[in-house]
């Protein structure tokens, strides 16, 4: 079937046993080097692209093609294409090492020098083969459920095991003496590995703990010097099958780069270091389907009505994003994404479309210069104990701005999320993150170095997670489950989540955002007015009026609504019972913040955001505006 797509996509492109290749250079004058790790091999399905398999060895790029049945070779060192292997008939499987090349052409090995000369039959296995892989003396062959390893120079059978799993996108770790793939025929999909001895014995097949809890992949990559191994899911596993880490979402190839990746996503290469953290991008030609790097320069592989190309492409090219001058906000109209509160009276407005986190200062009573992102992310959140921003993505990468560094506000890569982030908040010091990884969702907790700390799944989405530092817990609801609930889940000092509990109402019934809490944790307030006990989630009252925002100043419980198209702001007794104070505001009402004992609202008279400081919980009115204690724009 793999050599039926691979003569299918070769004849669409009208390739003939004629190919011309083609080299396209982006750097001329570029200079080439030695050899590259000869440790990395992989093999993949070919559904994606015209050959059957691409394989380095030393500097030389192997491309295995099914029709018409050859090896083209290019020579990254020399820049320049090699001759081709022409093979006899159609081939399924390639491995590579300093002996040689090894070929399946169905269920027949066959052994090759390396320039191609000397085709021997090496073992004829029980089935046609679909990967081989090699590491010393040892040539393992498989074929969906099924591993044999065989002698390499003698071709004497040295194991043969039928396992559980069918598996694709097979690679090995000569270190660790293991192979890993990607299961297949079996939902839910994990990634797997099998220990093997150096007499070429098969140890068991093992899967992952996780079951499940992340996306499907179908290949596999082995890191030469962490042996880690990465699928093309963008996940990264240790070499026990432990979650290792991601680099920022699914690609199409990955090319190992010293200690670090190049990782190739439609027309974009991404390099990301051995933290796995996106260190810089750069756009390429389209069309690429397989990379590799070879000093300091990465080379694409892709194919054309002329035959195979390749695009070379300097590593210092894949440079961080530049998120582009800064947009003034002054009279900008727009509508905040998020509002957060930060340090020293400074509020962080988030707006996504403007790719900007705009800052309003307290203290000067204006903007300060605008924080410009390169991409439009979809959260913000900020951390007083750290002094620092944090922003997160579709692709999972989050990324933090440091607050106190008031001459250089740019983003640098935090952390990258298993998948697309779908909450963010910070426990103190703790980034907290919600991911659709796992059963339902999963709760993840960073610490202030990116470190994974804590994970914990069977857990729940919600618009917003709310801390509470006097109950250590973060309040949430549940709002793609029915019923609808109030929730708490404790994350204790080390940043670790534990136990959780929601209200006993389990009634969708007043469950509404936002959700507040005053400085001393007794009591939590929903937006529909319903105010709860925060340690039993017992419902005490409610308001009797739902709210836009909400926010105690000094103890002192105070309400954003709108009242025809303006704010209103309502100041409420100590027993939550009655209104004693009002002030009203020109335009709809967007947010109320508490900055130490004042109050900072947010509001949109013309599409504009306007502010207004009230310092105080108890304004003095005068002629039904704003006395002087109060600043408005």
């Amino acid at each position: 079937m793999k050599n039926a797509i691979a003569a299918s996509l070769l004849a669409s492109l009208g390739l003939s046993a004629g190919l011309c290749q083609e080299v396209v250079t982006w750097n001329a004058d570029s200079p080439w080097a030695d050899q590259a790790d000869p440790l990395f091999q992989n093999e993949f399905t070919s559904g994606a692209t015209p050959w059957i398999n691409a394989l380095e060895h030393g500097s030389v790029v192997h491309l295995l093609f099914g029709f018409p049945s050859q090896i083209q070779r290019y020579d990254m060192q020399a820049q320049a294409w090699l001759s081709t292997i022409s093979l006899p008939s159609t081939p399924t499987a390639m491995a590579i090492d300093d002996d040689g090349i090894y070929v399946a052409f169905s269920a027949d090995i066959w052994s090759y020098s390396l320039d191609g000369s000397g085709g021997s039959l090496l073992y004829t296995a029980p089935a046609a083969l679909e990967s081989l892989l090699v590491d010393g003396g040892l040539l393992f062959a498989g074929y969906d459920d099924k591993l044999i390893s065989i002698d390499k120079t003698t071709g004497a059978l040295l194991d043969s095991e039928d396992y559980f799993y069918g598996m694709i996108g097979l690679s090995i770790s000569a270190p660790s003496s293991k192979i890993y793939a990607r299961s297949t025929g079996i939902s839910p999909s994990d990634i797997l590995e099998i220990q093997y001895m150096s007499d070429g014995t098969l140890g068991t097949q093992e899967d992952s703990p996780y079951h499940g809890d992340y996306p499907t992949g179908d290949r596999t990559w082995v890191h030469p010097l962490t042996n880690n191994v990465s699928d093309n899911t963008g996940l990264v596993y240790t070499s026990v099958l432990n979650y290792g880490g991601s680099l920022a979402g699914p690609f199409t190839d990955l090319a190992v780069d010293g200690d670090g990746f190049v990782v190739l996503r439609g027309n974009t290469l991404f390099a990301h270091g051995s933290d796995f953290l996106e260190t810089g991008r750069a756009t390429t030609a389209p069309g690429l389907l397989s990379i590799f790097v070879h000093d300091g320069f990465v080379y694409g592989f892709s194919t054309d009505t002329n035959g195979a190309a390749v695009t070379t492409l300097a590593t210092s090219s894949l440079v961080p994003l530049n998120p582009g001058p800064p947009t003034n906000p002054l009279g900008l109209p727009f509508t905040p994404d998020q509002v957060i509160m930060g340090d020293e009276g400074t509020l962080y407005l988030l707006s996504i479309s403007d790719k900007s986190v705009f800052r309003w200062s307290k203290g000067q009573l204006g903007y300060l210069p605008t924080i410009p992102l390169a991409e439009e992310p979809d959260f913000l959140t900020y951390s007083a104990p750290n002094n620092a921003i944090y922003l997160a993505y579709e692709s999972g990468r989050i990324t933090v701005v440091d607050a106190s560094e008031l001459s250089d506000l740019s983003e640098t890569s935090f952390v990258n999320s298993p998948q697309t982030p779908c909450g963010l908040s910070m426990a103190g010091e703790w980034l907290f993150v919600c991911d659709p990884s796992g059963a339902w969702v999963s709760h993840f907790t960073y610490s202030p170095n990116g470190e994974l700390v804590s994970q914990k799944e069977w857990n729940y989405y919600s618009e917003e997670y709310v801390w509470s530092a006097t109950n250590g817990r973060m309040y949430h609801l549940r709002d793609q489950t029915s019923p609808n609930d109030l929730l708490w889940e404790q994350i204790d000092e080390f940043g670790v989540l534990g136990a959780d509990l929601d209200s006993p109402l389990h009634s969708s019934l007043g469950m509404t955002h936002p959700i507040r809490l005053p400085t001393s944790g007794q009591i939590v307030i929903l937006g529909s007015g319903r105010f709860h006990d925060a340690i039993t989630l017992d419902l005490l009252n409610e308001l009797g009026v739902a709210y836009v925002d909400a926010a105690f100043v000094s103890g002192q419980l105070v309400t954003l609504h709108q009242v025809g198209n303006d704010s209103e702001l309502r100041y409420w007794n100590d027993f939550l019972t009655e209104v004693v104070d009002t002030v009203s505001l020109p335009g709809e009402p967007l947010a109320v913040r508490e900055n130490q004992s004042d109050l900072i609202v947010v509001t949109s008279p013309a599409g504009t955001p306007q502010f207004s400081v009230i310092e105080g919980s108890h304004p003095i009115f005068e002629d039904g505006f704003e006395s002087g204690d109060t600043t408005a724009w």
